[in-house]
């Protein structure tokens, strides 16, 4: 459906993945839900290698994957009743919606992260939520906006840049669809554009302390695009 196409790619930049989506495999379907995070980082075999997850921790993060899958399959209708009832994707109290529904989902994956990983790979992977989200994570993620003394100020205006790239991202959806390889560039330029702008509401000492918590930097792989078939 065209609502959730839209939703889809609306959630990548303003969710769990500002800074760059979700590559390397299926992933958990969180990200396009609001929240997958540090789950949807685990299906992607390169953050695997990085958190060095024994043969074991991988089967388990599999397992829960697919369990997170069809618990969001689940939740179909009634994200769908949200999204025809409110202003759509990117609307502030609709995507409010969105989080109140999918917290139980989301709170039962991360204490099975925790159970499945050691204290050192949750760490670590946080560091990867963070610099894959981006600063715009700030305006959801109250542990990491406490440690940066984040601001109401800040926040508003980060709403704001939010506010605005979501609709630069409606737009780009109704012109050339998440296939287009002329849209798909346009996203990357509105992802840097955004994350320019939102670095740019921190002070210089939030700057480094969000280095800080973001840690070493990784390198995520690039997405991978599903061939069209040939016409």
């Amino acid at each position: 459906m065209r609502w959730l196409a839209i939703f889809t790619m609306t959630a990548l930049l303003a969710g769990s993945t500002l800074a760059q989506p979700p590559c390397g495999g299926r992933g958990f379907g969180g990200g396009m839900f609001g929240g997958g995070g540090g789950a949807a980082l685990l299906a992607i075999k390169e953050v695997q290698a990085e958190l060095k997850l024994t043969d074991e921790q991988k089967e388990k993060v599999t397992k829960l994957g697919e369990s997170m899958r069809e618990k969001m399959q689940e939740l179909g209708p009634k994200m769908q009743e949200i999204f025809q009832s409110g202003n759509g994707p990117g609307d502030p109290e609709t995507m409010k919606k969105v989080q109140e529904l999918t917290k139980p989902i989301r709170d039962e994956v991360q204490k099975e992260i925790k159970d499945t990983l050691k204290p050192e790979q949750v760490t670590r992977l946080k560091q990867l939520e963070l610099q894959q989200a981006g600063v715009m994570s700030l305006t959801r993620d109250e542990d990491a906006a406490k440690k940066l003394n984040v601001t109401d100020e800040q926040k508003k205006k980060l709403q704001t840049i939010q506010t605005d790239m979501m609709a630069d991202m409606r737009e780009l959806m109704q012109g050339g669809g998440f296939g287009d390889p002329e849209t798909q560039k346009k996203m990357q330029t509105l992802r840097k554009e955004t994350t320019e702008k939102a670095t740019a509401v921190l002070t210089d000492e939030q700057k480094k302390t969000w280095k800080d918590m973001t840690g070493e930097q990784f390198k995520f792989p690039e997405p991978q695009r599903r061939a069209r078939p040939p016409v």
